[in-house]
């Protein structure tokens, strides 16, 4: 966890060999998302606008430090959930998040700063480039998943390159989040990589490709 400047880690254990049957398994979940972002817009389209709705309402009944103390804990917890469910239908993981003390993902943040009602309000705009360009990440990590999805089923595997894209864009996406809750006041970079802009570490690939613990 060395030179990490932005106030979040990641940590996540890909799994050497994948299991067939869970790639059926997501395409389930895949399936029950899709009825749901057809019913409310997206489910990140509505988390766009629902943290700093959240966040300020938070803010404005306990101040902002208090929001950072009394509520950090519980949203950082529900944001690792989703970022867990996000690298599990990404191919990153072959574990569906359940349980805190189990989850393959694990996402820590550091609440920072004084966050105020109108700071929580203005990441709706500040917020807006990286929901633009992370909206047009998900295409090729669409096509990623099509690809990993299919070796897995071929040979129990996912390519390293691929799982290294898909775990950059994850570290991505947190830094993302936790600024757009307000727990963090620093703005995330613009990177794929998982530390100080630096490109994941893509392990060795193929069937014996080892389990990964990446800080992001």
């Amino acid at each position: 966890m060395d030179n990490i400047s932005y106030p979040t880690q990641m940590q996540v254990q890909s799994p050497d060999h994948y299991d067939r049957a869970q790639v059926v398994l997501r395409v389930l979940i895949a399936c029950g998302l899709g009825a749901l972002q057809q019913r409310l817009g997206g489910m990140f389209g509505v988390l766009y606008f629902v943290l700093p709705a959240l966040a300020a309402i938070l803010i404005t009944q306990r101040s902002g430090r208090g929001y950072l103390e009394r509520d950090g804990s519980w949203l950082s917890s529900a944001l690792e959930w989703l970022m867990g469910l996000q690298a599990y239908m990404l191919f990153v993981t072959d574990r569906f998040p359940l349980e805190p003390g189990t989850r393959p993902l694990r996402l820590t943040i550091e609440p920072r700063g004084e966050p105020s009602l109108a700071d929580a309000l203005l990441r709706l705009l500040t917020s807006l480039p990286h929901a633009i360009l992370l909206g047009l990440l998900s295409i090729p990590s669409f096509v990623a998943s099509l690809i990993m999805a299919v070796t897995i089923l071929i040979g129990g595997y996912v390519p390293s390159s691929l799982r290294g894209f898909q775990q950059g864009l994850l570290g991505w996406t947190a830094r993302a989040l936790a600024y757009h809750s307000s727990l963090v006041d620093a703005y995330p970079p613009f990177s794929l990589g998982l530390r100080d802009g630096q490109p994941p570490q893509a392990g060795p690939s193929g069937p014996a490709a080892a389990t990964s613990n990446s800080p992001a």
